[in-house]
């Protein structure tokens, strides 16, 4: 009876406590369940009840990768997590970027360097991506949760655990539990800036290096970083500001690599061209925005389909009131987006409004002629500063709390079930 109250005992005691004490972790934990459970029981219900009814469903679908897995059952829970980008990541996970075409180019290494090496255990690569997903989900959720206690905390008690669950119950959160690479950019990214919060520059470097090379807006590091390393140093510059050059060399091996493999080591710096996308300045590349989404309005107000008012979309198949709907709620996506850059500015030191501002300069800088804010909802997901900026907006205005995260779960809920019928979110 003794040996089970000695010392065996002690270290899970231990382990159990420190957990206990962890709040972040506790609370990323519980949140990034519930956005899990959340995404697939509305993802599997809609593909159950509707199948693949998108309209664009024949596009990517390669056989035994996101459909057609072996069983009408595999195929509904694979349904929220596998569409679309999701297909491209397991064809380079499997295959690499050879036989692919010019367009894999757009997919970083890193996360499907991860879901082949976390496949070839024997769970296969739709679920490892899942599994890694998730586990770089919660890492994120925790890192927000410090970052906003580290910023608010002291004045705004709740705002770590309202930033939390604002962040997992956002429309788009969806990206984060599927077979993409946006949670492994939210850990990072959010991981880089605790570092450089701390003045650890060799953690932040490293980590803002592993997101270049992993998502095409993790390049985009070096601005947050670089301002917080002026800051810290009262704008003056030591040798320790070399560690943030590995935000680059992220870029710039992924680059290296494609040479050694015999492809055109520059294709990921105009690979957008293959998916329609073309460089505009960014007063340009607002105004189109305005113009798609006034047309849709437009369109919507009519109540009819006879007269087309966003012409570009229907070159590219859309219907004249899916354009209407799709491109007024990206431009609501920017509005709020805008909103919380101009908070972040305001409450949080300028990094995190430089953050916002710059990924929203270059989503608005490549548009794509159908709808120029293409991405930009998946993007907001893992703009850290945002659900921080709610965290503290939601504690201090408390009555609204329960209104804006049941609006946002109820928008969790219908994207996820949009999406893993094959119809496009953006």
């Amino acid at each position: 009876m003794g040996s089970f109250g000695g010392p065996l005992a002690t270290p899970a005691r231990l382990d159990l406590g420190r957990f206990s004490a962890d709040a972040a972790l506790r609370t990323a934990l519980i949140a990034a369940a519930g956005c899990l459970l959340i995404v697939l029981a509305s993802g599997a219900a809609a593909y159950a009840i509707w199948g693949a009814s998108g309209s664009l469903q024949g596009v990517l679908d390669p056989p035994g990768l996101v459909e057609h897995l072996g069983s009408s059952l595999q195929d509904t829970l694979a349904a929220p997590f596998a569409r679309w980008d999701a297909a491209w990541y397991l064809l380079v996970a499997q295959h690499g970027y050879g036989g692919n075409g010019g367009g894999a180019a757009t997919f970083f290494p890193v996360y499907p360097l991860l879901v082949a090496t976390v496949g070839s255990l024997g769970m296969g690569d739709l679920v490892a991506g899942v599994l890694i997903s998730f586990v770089c989900f919660v890492i994120g959720l925790r890192m927000i949760y410090r970052l906003t206690e580290l910023e608010f905390g002291d004045r705004y008690p709740a705002a770590p655990t309202l930033a939390v669950a604002f962040t997992a119950l956002f429309p788009t959160a969806f990206f984060l539990t599927a077979v993409f690479p946006e949670a492994f950019l939210l850990a990072t990214s959010t991981s880089a800036i605790w570092y450089a919060r701390k003045g650890k520059w060799w953690a932040a470097g490293l980590l803002g290096g592993f997101a270049a090379a992993a998502h095409s807006l993790g390049l985009l590091l070096a601005l947050p970083l670089g301002l917080l390393y002026l800051r810290e140093h009262h704008w003056r510059v030591r040798w320790d500001v070399l560690w943030l050059a590995l935000v680059p060399a992220g870029y710039g091996a992924f680059m290296l690599y494609l040479g050694i493999e015999g492809f055109d080591p520059f294709w990921p710096l105009y690979a957008h061209e293959t998916w329609l996308r073309f460089f505009v300045n960014p007063v340009s590349g607002a105004w189109e925005a305005t113009r798609a989404a006034w047309a849709g309005v437009l369109q919507i107000a009519s109540g009819s389909s006879t007269h087309v008012y966003w012409k570009p979309a229907i070159a590219y198949g859309y219907s004249p009131m899916t354009a209407a709907s799709d491109n007024l709620e990206l431009y609501g996506f920017l509005l709020f987006a805008l909103a919380a850059m101009v908070a972040a500015f305001r409450r949080l030191p300028a990094a995190y409004g430089a953050y916002i501002a710059i990924v929203l300069v270059v989503v608005v800088s490549y548009p794509i002629e159908a709808q120029p804010l293409a991405g930009l909802s998946r993007y907001v997901a893992v703009l850290f500063p945002v659900g921080m900026i709610m965290g503290r907006w939601l504690s201090v205005h408390r009555g609204w709390t329960v209104p804006v995260l049941a609006l946002s779960a109820a928008g969790l809920i219908f994207y996820t079930g949009y999406f893993a019928t094959w119809h496009f979110v953006a």
